[in-house]
């Protein structure tokens, strides 16, 4: 499987010894670069932040448009773009790799996106070979539900975010997600709905469930790594 040319990311390193890391991704049109202002002060000090930019290619939804993507998005009744989900989580797969090559364990490692980059964040993280210690799903859906080759025996905790007046994902779209991911992950998936929250991420209650998410499953640890 070929994987996705990306752009150059953006990187924070850590703010002390580095223990973990957060790789985010970004949504359609947008660029790693926003979320790297924001990460930083949700983070625990000893996690390093990666935030891919997708390549340029054109949306079909978006009249042919030439933007960021991370795969093409089409219209509900046109078949899905599914080499271009496998290619978006061959590319993820890669930088996750870097990241274990380097030293930093897979359960020190969270995976998250917002909308399009969380389609690809949940895709990448259920079909790894290995557990990470987070996927971060924020307004977003599961990409290729009923055909995504899930592996079985990872089990990362999950934590779902979504708007009840999210126009861009649907409720029933994330809600069939939070489904699914509950019934292969049973108490590893926990699905977060903010009152009157649009396609973003400006709630404050998101942002501490976000902080939480991130201290809670990448805690500092002792080992030499």
């Amino acid at each position: 499987m070929m994987s996705l040319s990306l752009r150059a990311p953006c990187i924070v390193p850590a703010a002390v010894k580095q223990t973990a890391t957060i790789i985010f991704l970004h949504g359609v049109g947008d660029s790693g670069q926003g979320w790297a202002d924001i990460l930083p002060d949700l983070r625990p000090p000893h996690a390093k932040i990666i935030c891919p930019s997708a390549p340029l290619q054109t949306v079909t939804i978006n009249e042919g448009m030439t933007m960021p993507s991370w795969f093409d998005l089409r219209a509900s009744d046109q078949p899905k773009d599914e080499y271009g989900i496998k290619m978006a989580g061959a590319a993820i797969k890669e930088i996750i790799d870097s990241e274990m090559e380097a030293g930093i364990p897979s359960r020190r490692i969270v995976l998250g996106g917002f909308s399009q980059g969380g389609a690809v964040a949940l895709y990448t993280g259920l079909t790894l070979p290995y557990t990470l210690a987070g996927i971060l799903a924020l307004s977003t859906w599961l990409p290729m539900y009923k055909s995504i080759p899930w592996n079985t025996a990872v089990k990362p905790k999950v934590l779902q975010c979504q708007g009840d007046s999210d126009v861009m994902v649907s409720m029933k779209g994330a809600q069939r997600t939070a489904d699914l991911l509950k019934k292969h992950l049973q108490d590893n998936h926990t699905f977060k709905l903010y009152p009157g929250l649009g396609h973003t991420i400006s709630n404050e209650d998101e942002l501490k469930d976000i902080l939480e998410f991130f201290h809670g499953n990448l805690p500092p640890t002792d080992s030499k790594l």
